[in-house]
């Protein structure tokens, strides 16, 4: 089966394909690698140096393609759909769970914003609470002193 799937990757035709045959006149010729370097682009150079030398009405066979056909000829049409579909079943929950958290998000900001101002007023209230009973005691204290004070003078007096 590894031959039939590199005879069909190699008798398909792809734009890289006919690109290679029109910058090659020659016919019969192979494509040399530095062709194939000179006209790739810096991600696929690597896939392209590890192709097997082609004629130039071959399509080059490269190792991730046959790898691929190979794969899906060990999993049957069925089950395929069956995996393409619980792949677009998770896809959707995952932009319903996306969009469930955005809008959380934006509800959470909205609290935040509600509850940021409530506790800062709440806090300068407390501090200004806080400032009076300090004030307050302080006064309680004082005529303390001076209730203790007159007390004093008394039982001096009295003595």
């Amino acid at each position: 089966s590894g031959n039939t799937a590199e005879s069909e990757i190699k008798n398909t035709e792809t734009p890289e394909t006919a690109t290679n045959e029109s910058q090659n006149p020659k016919e019969g010729s192979s494509v040399d690698n530095a062709d194939v370097k000179a006209d790739s682009t810096p991600d696929d150079t690597t896939e392209q140096q590890t192709a097997i030398k082609t004629t130039p009405t071959q399509q080059a066979v490269f190792p991730s393609h046959v790898f691929a056909k190979e794969i899906s000829s060990l999993i049957s049409g069925h089950h395929m759909a069956n995996v393409l579909y619980m792949q677009d079943e998770t896809k959707e929950r995952l932009l319903a769970s996306k969009r469930a958290l955005i809008n959380f998000n934006g509800y959470c900001a909205k609290f935040l914003s509600t509850l940021s101002r409530d506790y800062n007023r709440n806090t300068s209230m407390l501090k200004t609470i806080k400032r009076d009973l300090d004030f307050i005691f302080r006064k309680i204290r004082t005529l303390k002193n001076k209730v203790a004070a007159v007390k004093a003078e008394i039982a001096a007096e009295n003595e």
